[in-house]
């Protein structure tokens, strides 16, 4: 497990100050080139680096944001980890794809610390992004990050949409099936046989019926 600590960029929560950030990962074989460590764009945007660097560059193009990285000598077994889904759109997309991410979650999260946030690729193509909200040891012992092993209990407490915005994706949902075509039908008024004779010898009527005199009523199905 390594320890990544970077300068992140000020918010009016920190005073208007940069404030110390850490973040905990596994490394895979692969993903050093040379001097370099690289980090995936999808986990660096999780984490708030790709903001940290960018917010640098804005500053100060000439002077890179500097990062440390070090070996944590000891991470043990979490036991169990909660994680809340950051948005309500990322709880709707882990709901449609829970087996997958509960079969191929340790092959892409192997090491997490408090607090921390993490990305989760839905086959390959959407991301997700989790936050860790508490760890239980299996060993009760302080440390800095836990690892994930096949005997860690994941578990993802739900995150629903405001009433408001259920109410408004409802609505909107309503106002469009109103105004589609495919929706609209006819509603036919009978008419009086005695008034038949008149009718078919009459100009400017359809099947007994004045062409005005067709209702158009939208349907839900």
């Amino acid at each position: 497990a390594f320890r990544v600590g970077w300068l992140a960029p000020p918010t009016p929560e920190s005073g208007g100050l940069a404030r110390p950030t850490q973040a905990f990962v596994g490394w895979r074989d692969g993903l050093a080139d040379g001097h370099f460590i690289q980090v995936p764009v999808g986990l660096a945007e999780s984490l708030g680096l790709k903001e940290a660097v960018e917010c640098a560059q804005a500053v100060a193009p000439d002077a890179p944001l500097i990062a440390s990285v070090a070996v944590v000598p000891y991470a043990p077994v979490a036991s169990r980890v909660d994680v809340d889904p950051v948005t309500p759109e990322d709880w709707e997309i882990l709901q449609l794809h829970a087996n997958f991410v509960e079969e191929e979650l340790l092959g892409q999260i192997c090491v997490l610390g408090p607090g921390q946030r993490f990305p989760m690729w839905v086959y390959g193509r959407t991301r997700i992004n989790l936050q860790v909200t508490s760890i239980g040891l299996v060993e009760q012992k302080q440390a800095l990050c836990v690892r994930l092993a096949r005997d860690t209990q994941v578990v993802v407490a739900p995150k629903l949409r405001a009433k408001q915005e259920q109410f408004d994706a409802q609505a909107q949902r309503q106002r469009e099936l109103e105004g589609s075509s495919a929706t609209l039908a006819y509603e036919l008024r009978v008419q009086d046989p005695l008034l038949e004779a008149v009718a078919e010898g009459s100009a400017g009527q359809v099947g007994g019926l004045k062409h005005n005199e067709w209702n158009c009523t939208g349907v839900v199905h």
